[in-house]
């Protein structure tokens, strides 16, 4: 898989930002879905049993 960063020619954008994983493998992604690590966060779970939703935990930072 090739990304941006692959290509010598590309040319950085405002619209998308590079990002890394934990693991090295990086890429890029649109501004747009960008948040800041202290946002809202949540977590979903479902219940195997009945199949429903939950909410896990809501956790918000400032």
């Amino acid at each position: 898989m090739l990304t941006a960063s692959d290509d010598p020619r590309s040319v950085p954008t405002p619209d998308w930002a590079r990002v890394s994983l934990a693991d090295g493998t990086a890429g890029y992604i649109s501004r747009r879905w960008l948040r800041s690590p202290i946002d809202f966060r949540l977590v979903l779970r479902v219940d195997d049993g009945t199949e429903r939703w939950w909410l896990g935990f809501l956790l918000v930072g400032h």
